[in-house]
């Protein structure tokens, strides 16, 4: 490789890290960044950065000799040059040449720096002689050379043909394209990607000699975190910190997500384990993770009737105002300025919708809870918001719940005359927050899920989409990934039809380490991404709602 063409790579390798495309006002965080390559072919360095290592560039596929190229001043679509292929055709009744893009071997890149690649190019092809093929195919590959996933595009002859090529795709640097979305195991491990290369064919016919030019050549990658902040909604995770050193989890979620929340290292237990006690190391990991990474958290929770410390359980109810004083105000001073919203409270309604868990109910029920009274005393659950408010004013200020977003439901009225007394109380709440823990085995009632978001509107709130998943029962089969992956599209439409709807968090980063087999027996498989950190059919769902 000469010193020109390193110069190249190094500085393609560079511009990895810095090429994004300007994120909306609404979204402080910056977008992952996107992978752009670019081949006008102005300069002959534009061909050899094409043939970086030892593959053969151009050839002839079926045939008998290889091809070649060069740049060419006979045919340009914009400048004065483009990429001539040209080759000696074999005997094979579909014969076509190809010429494939490198990069640098060295190059480690995750699986996920190329989930959706879109390229263009813009191909001239003269008429060609008896016999001749019509039509172009654009194909993805990795560095090994196995072909990924490839269309075939009607040109015409005698004009520049612009041709965009949207793929969802796996690219690695292994041999093998066997991974299984419905749970088997690849016939080999899936490894770093080390290159991306683009195949441009053309058909000729038997035995011709013919020729074709290409200009204009894009490659561009982007991550799930960049289509949503080109749209201006958050895609976040609830995060375990405990992961952070592992590359995968690391990886994915700093490319793939805007937000985080902490899964459990900010309740009550976890962060005030003693009276006189605070464990910071957690969150504060959590916040360090995402100010590096240009992110948002959401702070979770305030104030919930689980992971409730010991001694907060010893106290008697009237002491319990300043004992939740005291505690707001020290974790939200702690986190003051770093967080863009808090769940004051989480999961106050009782299951059945007959009111606040309460202390009345016996201690082992689902409607048991320390901070309140009675299933009406709703004065401690006030005093978080004000306390939290008071001490952080500019931090939205959410409550939470499960089962509450479809308008109709018992617990979801409940929910929503408490908030719209509220709000008529002047109680500082920003909005709602619609856990969407889902079966994939029912399709959720959109319409009235719309409907409950217009009642929230129609009082000034914003909603949150704050803990999805879409557990699965029994057998994962490709049917069931697929209308999986319409729920997540489908709640992701509601969310981008809403200017209100800022937020969409799943309740994990990966399968691997989900909550849902540990609480739900027989249920599985309900995130974006599969326990290797591969996307699954819902990953590319989302996207396409998005793009």
């Amino acid at each position: 490789m000469n010193k020109y063409v390193s110069i190249i790579v190094i500085l393609l390798i560079l511009l990895f890290g810095l090429l994004s495309c300007p994120k909306p006002d609404s979204i402080p965080g910056d977008e992952s960044p996107s992978i752009h390559l670019s081949f006008t072919f102005e300069a002959d360095t534009d061909i050899e950065t094409w043939i970086i290592g030892e593959a053969v560039d151009v050839l002839a596929e079926g045939g008998t000799t290889d091809g070649t190229c060069e740049t060419s001043t006979e045919q340009a679509k914009t400048g004065t040059q483009s990429l001539k292929i040209m080759g000696a055709l074999g005997t094979e009744e579909y014969s076509s040449q190809k010429v494939v893009i490198k990069l640098d071997d060295t190059l480690d890149l995750s699986p996920q720096d190329f989930s959706r690649v879109v390229m263009t190019v813009s191909v001239f092809v003269p008429a060609p002689p008896e016999g001749g093929g019509d039509y172009i195919q654009v194909t993805l590959q990795n560095s090994a050379g196995d072909n990924v996933q490839s269309s075939a595009f009607s040109i015409t002859y005698d004009t520049w043909n612009d041709i965009i090529f949207d793929v969802d795709t796996y690219i690695t640097g292994t041999e093998t394209w066997g991974y299984d979305s419905t749970g088997g195991s690849p016939e080999q491990v899936y490894t770093a990607v080390t290159g991306i290369g683009a195949k441009v064919g053309f058909s000729t016919g038997p035995g011709r000699d013919y020729y074709y030019y290409i200009d204009d050549l894009n490659a561009e990658a982007k991550s799930l975190r960049a289509y949503a902040t080109a749209r201006g909604i958050y895609i976040g995770a609830a995060v375990n910190p405990d992961h952070f050193n592992e590359t995968n989890y690391n990886t994915t979620l700093k490319e793939e997500f805007n937000m985080m929340v902490a899964e459990n290292a900010m309740k009550m237990g976890p962060i005030h384990p003693s009276e006189n006690t605070y464990s910071w190391n957690g969150g504060d990991a959590i916040i360090s993770l995402a100010e590096t990474n240009n992110m948002e958290v959401r702070g979770h929770a305030l104030l919930w009737h689980n992971q409730v410390p010991d001694w907060m359980k010893a106290k008697n109810y009237s002491e319990l105002e300043t004992v939740l004083q005291s505690h707001i105000d020290t974790v939200v001073t702690h986190y003051k300025g770093k967080i863009h919203s808090w769940d004051v409270v989480n999961e106050i309604i009782k299951d059945d919708g007959t009111g606040l868990r309460n202390n009345n109910e016996t201690p082992d029920s689902s409607g048991y809870s320390i901070w309140a009274d009675t299933p009406t005393d709703d004065s401690l659950i006030i005093e978080a918001f004000n306390r939290a408010h008071t001490v952080d004013p500019d931090a939205l200020l959410i409550i939470n719940d499960y089962s509450n977003e479809t308008m109709g439901q018992t617990k979801a009225d409940a929910l929503y005359n408490l908030i719209d007394g509220w709000v008529g109380e002047g109680v500082p709440i920003d909005g709602v927050g619609f856990q969407l823990h889902l079966l994939e085995e029912y399709n959720p009632d959109y319409t009235n899920i719309r409907a409950n978001i217009d009642r929230y509107v129609a009082l000034g709130l914003e909603v949150h989409f704050t803990e999805i998943d879409v557990r699965i029962s029994g057998t994962v089969t490709q049917t069931k990934l697929d209308h999986q992956a319409l729920i997540y599209a489908n709640l992701m439409q509601i969310a981008l039809d809403y200017p209100e709807v800022t937020c969409f968090v799943t309740w994990g980063v990966s399968d691997k380490y989900s909550w849902i087999p540990d609480f739900f027996e027989g249920y599985d498989k309900a995130l974006l991404f599969d326990e290797n950190y591969f996307p699954k059919p819902a990953y590319y769902e989302l996207i396409d709602v998005l793009d």
